[in-house]
């Protein structure tokens, strides 16, 4: 899968990369990004970037300033950014702020362990060290760490994935989603309310 993958989006067989899906702006960490590959030195990955935004340029220039080979891909349709997923070692969501982001639940989905930042939901569903690693907002350093860490290790990074995608066909499909509502609705109901107090972990695709 990942040989045709990178195939298609002209990434070379033979470097790691990590991919990165949503809005191209400075709060989704992606500054700090770029730095902590340029850290890397050797072993820079190929940074595949899928989106659009205003900061497009800002992070071409710093990319070409410190020597790190970014890929940009524009705006990507739900299936082909599975597909850009299904191409790179790891994901990185290395955001200042989120809820519950889809694509953390995407790269889980498509066996990929994810770097990403310790915000908003995403610690309810990466357990560090298992399914990924978690990092604090607005840093380089421990992003340049991760990084290396999940670059470097091929059984841990192996293992993480299918760790990663194991919890989120067990907790983030539509059709775990559809029982949980069908479970609070039925309480519900037995309770003789027609409104439940609670609602289950919101989750994303079949």
């Amino acid at each position: 899968q990942m040989p045709e993958a990178r195939q298609r989006f002209g990434l070379p067989p033979d470097r790691r990369v990590v991919a990165f899906a949503g809005a191209l702006i400075r709060a989704k960490g992606l500054f700090e990004l770029v730095a902590a590959a340029a850290s890397l030195e050797a072993d820079r990955p190929i940074l595949a970037l899928a989106g659009t935004g205003p900061d497009r340029q800002g992070l071409d220039d710093l990319a070409r300033r410190d020597g790190v080979d970014v890929r940009f891909f524009g705006h990507l349709a739900p299936p082909d950014v599975g597909a850009l997923f299904a191409a790179a070692d790891a994901v990185a969501l290395p955001s200042y702020s989120e809820g519950l982001p889809n694509v953390v639940c995407e790269a889980m989905l498509s066996e990929r362990a994810v770097v990403a930042s310790t915000v908003g939901g995403i610690p309810e569903i990466i357990e560090d060290g298992r399914t990924g690693l978690l990092v604090p907002p607005q840093s380089a350093q421990p992003l340049a760490a991760a990084l290396r860490r999940i670059l470097s290790d091929d059984a841990l990074r192996a293992s993480m994935a299918l760790a990663a995608r194991e919890f989120a066909r067990t907790h983030l499909t539509w059709d775990v989603s559809a029982r949980g509502y069908d479970a609070v609705y039925r309480k519900a109901l037995n309770a003789g309310t027609q409104t439940p107090s609670t609602s289950p972990r919101r989750t994303m695709r079949a």
